[in-house]
């Protein structure tokens, strides 16, 4: 069998574990499955309503739904460009990348629906399409083949926004990648696992590949449930970022079921991973990007959280000045309508990841951070953000913090409450008194509300550079 077709891979599965469980949703106290046979009848009822569809490119905007999933594999099965959309995503960052991907159409589901027709309306030239209507399926089970080639996925980078990158991806290296991730991944075959990770992302729709070639029952839900259901379902495995894991954490909510959680999309930290080996939980760490088309590299030993152990077929080296490159022959295409940036990062099967790191004698990775992420002052002397970061958070009283430059100045920048704010003024020149000249902190920022994040829980640390400046 061809492992880099996706519609091989859901006839496979079906065919031989036709009644197992793979896709929950848990509503009115009871848990749903769809089992795979259930998703390859739906795949091809999408795939026979989206054939007949005139146009090619076409955006997917939708809650993390099986739906979703199975709108995902009729879009692609039938030869369409499917763009992967944030369903929170802003109006004017929607419009911006509706005419940047030169979508013909969106296709929403019912949650989303409603209004996007409206914000619509005035755009003739883009149609807005419901998901199909899986409750009108035939009792009898439909064939699912295709006759085209599948279609590109176009992955948003950097959070989904006006200027986001725009990644061709094709299927067969998100598959190929997850093909080599199975056996390295601990969450076993059978476990039931929750899924809040955003699918439109290239690490969310990648593991949840992983899962279904696994064999591992997924409970797809949004973020913003996911500690309710971790309360309510005897789950074994999350895949999930960084911040939905410390919050679970820190507000005494990870359940007592819980074995092993699958972690990317954002930095982890040895902190974190110490905290969850404390209540006998193991983290892996997936390092991968959107021009990777999903994880390369997994952390095998939670004790050692960077470091990482490249995926059968992955060759990691260094270039000279320590930024990690990656050569692998499954990842995007190109950026669309970017050749220069394209260039510039892809250089035959080469990607430069743009992270710091250094490779052991054994042939594993330890990443020291993202390159961008480093503060080089006019003094050359050079900060890693994250580290301090890191250090502020430990703060009594912050429950969010980040350093910025900004205007000139190193600006610290805490989420608290009002009656914290003098407390953590006080922690800050403390710091302050320890650290070298060139290392101190000479503004500080409060905010109430958390801190601006991508949807895999990644700082948007422009943002609050902005917020200072102002």
């Amino acid at each position: 069998m061809n492992r880099c077709s996706l519609l091989q891979l859901v006839n496979r599965m079906a065919e031989d574990f036709p009644d197992s469980p793979i896709f929950c949703t848990y509503v009115k106290n009871q848990l749903h499955a769809l089992t795979f046979q259930d998703v390859r009848n739906n795949s091809a009822f999408a795939l026979l309503t989206f054939s007949a569809l005139p146009e090619q490119r076409i955006g997917l905007i939708g809650v993390n739904t099986p739906e979703w999933i199975t709108t995902l594999i009729g879009l692609t099965a039938a030869g369409k460009t499917t763009a992967l959309l944030d369903p929170l995503i802003s109006e004017e960052n929607l419009e911006a990348l509706i005419e940047r991907s030169e979508l013909e159409a969106l296709v929403c589901d019912s949650e989303t629906y409603e209004d996007i027709s409206v914000l619509m309306a005035s755009r003739q030239k883009v149609r807005v399409l419901p998901f199909p209507d899986y409750a009108s399926l035939p009792g009898t089970p439909l064939p699912l083949s295709g006759s085209r080639p599948e279609g590109d996925l176009l992955v948003y980078t950097s959070g989904t926004t006006r200027a986001s990158k725009i990644c061709v991806t094709p299927i067969s290296s998100l598959l190929s990648h997850r093909h080599e991730l199975c056996p390295m991944m601990h969450i076993e075959t059978g476990s039931l696992s929750l899924f809040p990770l955003p699918l439109h992302h290239s690490f969310g729709i990648g593991s949840m590949l992983s899962a279904f070639e696994k064999q591992i029952p997924l409970v797809i839900c949004s973020m913003k449930y996911a500690p309710r259901l971790l309360r309510r379902l005897p789950c074994e495995g999350l895949f999930a970022v960084a911040h939905l894991v410390s919050h679970l954490l820190d507000s005494g909510e990870m359940p007592p079921t819980l074995k092993h959680i699958m972690i990317g999309g954002s930095r982890c930290t040895q902190e974190l991973a110490d905290r969850c080996l404390d209540q006998g939980i193991e983290i892996q760490n997936d390092y991968g990007s959107s021009e990777l088309a999903g994880g390369v590299m997994m952390t095998m030993d939670a004790g050692h959280i960077d470091e990482l152990t490249p995926h059968p077929g992955i060759a990691a080296e260094l270039s000279d000045d320590g930024e990690l490159l990656i050569t692998t022959p499954h990842h995007m295409k190109k950026y669309y309508d970017m050749p220069e940036e394209t260039a510039q990062l892809l250089h035959g099967d080469t990607l430069h990841t743009g992270d710091a790191a250094r490779i052991t004698p054994a042939g594993t990775v330890i990443l020291e951070g993202r390159k961008k992420d480093t503060l080089v002052l006019e003094t050359g002397e050079k900060i890693y953000l994250p580290e301090v970061d890191d250090i502020l958070a430990g703060f009594d009283g912050a429950k969010e913090a980040a350093l910025v430059f900004a205007s000139g100045k190193l600006t610290a920048f805490f989420s608290c409450r009002p009656e914290d704010e003098s407390r953590l003024q006080t922690q800050l020149s403390a710091y302050n008194a320890a650290q070298p000249l060139h290392r101190r902190i000479t503004d500080i920022r409060f905010s109430e509300i958390p801190f601006p994040r991508t949807s895999s829980g990644k700082l948007l640390r422009r943002e609050l550079e902005m917020l200072a400046s102002g």
